[in-house]
């Protein structure tokens, strides 16, 4: 569950300029916090640093 979460949110970081805080929402995290650290965890990169590559 939590990988299809992350590959959704990596989708749309690569794809849409969406605000962080609403990938985050769209992606099922309760909030942006929660979202980077467990982006950063799964990925290794923060979501904007993620993005910014």
């Amino acid at each position: 569950m939590m990988r299809s979460r992350i590959e959704s949110a990596r989708h749309q970081l690569t794809y849409t300029n969406l605000p962080l805080s609403e990938i985050a929402l769209a992606c099922g995290f309760g909030d942006q916090s929660s979202f980077t650290r467990q982006f950063k965890r799964s990925v290794g990169i923060t979501p904007k640093a993620y993005r910014d590559q």
